[in-house]
C-alpha cells in the first residue's frame, strides 16, 4: 500500500495493464480484431500501437492506415489539422 489506507494502483507495483496472454481478447481471430480497429481513427490507433507488441503490430497493418489516408487525402487533410 501507498498512503495508509490507500491501495497502490498495479503501474505503482510494477504492474501492467496490458491484456495478459490469456486475456479473452486474444482468443478473438486476427480478422475480427482488424474489423473493430477499422473504427478507430489515426491518433486511436497511435495510442493503440502503445499498448503492448501485439497490438502495436495489429494497428500497424496497411488495411487500416489505407483508409486513413484515404479519407485524409479526399478531405485535403483538414481532419488532421493540416492543410496541405
Amino acid at each position: 500500500m501507498g498512503r495508509k489506507g490507500s491501495p497502490r494502483s498495479p503501474q505503482a507495483e510494477g504492474g501492467s495493464r496490458a491484456a495478459s496472454p490469456s486475456s479473452p481478447l486474444w482468443a478473438l481471430p486476427e480478422e475480427l480484431l482488424l474489423l473493430i480497429c477499422s473504427y478507430l481513427d489515426a491518433q486511436a490507433l497511435g495510442r493503440l500501437a502503445q499498448v503492448c507488441r501485439r497490438l502495436r503490430f495489429l494497428s500497424s497493418r496497411d488495411v487500416l492506415w489505407r483508409r486513413i489516408a484515404r479519407g485524409c487525402l479526399n478531405s485535403g487533410f483538414t481532419q488532421l489539422g493540416t492543410d496541405l
